[in-house]
């Protein structure tokens, strides 16, 4: 991810961060920059301490992602915790090392049932959680 240091509306630098984002950290974020309390749960995390720089930059926060597309001829489901990507796509099952494979090119689903299980159980407890 990108930052920006600025002061006020001067933007006085660049530099990359390790810490892994999704679309869903904009509402957070937003919400903390007009110093405004959500009145909900939100899924993402602010991300105005990394922006800031008053965070750890040199430590990200360890985050498990969740997804799914569902339409009616397409169905897909995926979790996303550190190197690991469990993708269930319609009825095919596949797991990525995403450190040693970042096309997504090699399925490591039989050869790590370990953590095929693992990113599975956590999917199945998402999906609880939000009532699916």
């Amino acid at each position: 991810m990108r930052r920006m240091r600025h002061s006020a509306a001067l933007i006085v630098s660049f530099f990359v961060s390790e810490q892994h984002t999704i679309h869903m950290d904009l509402s957070a974020t937003i919400l903390s920059a007009a110093k405004t309390t959500p009145t909900r749960k939100l899924d993402g995390i602010d991300l105005l301490p990394i922006l800031r720089g008053t965070g750890s930059p040199g430590l990200p926060v360890q985050r498990t992602f969740y997804w799914r597309t569902d339409y009616p001829a397409y169905k897909q489901r995926a979790v996303r915790r550190g190197r690991w990507k469990y993708l269930l796509d319609d009825t095919t099952e596949m797991l990525f090392d995403l450190e040693a494979d970042i096309g997504e090119r090699d399925n490591l689903a039989y050869r790590r049932p370990d953590k095929l299980e693992e990113l599975q159980r956590a999917l199945a407890s998402w999906e609880t959680e939000l009532g699916r």
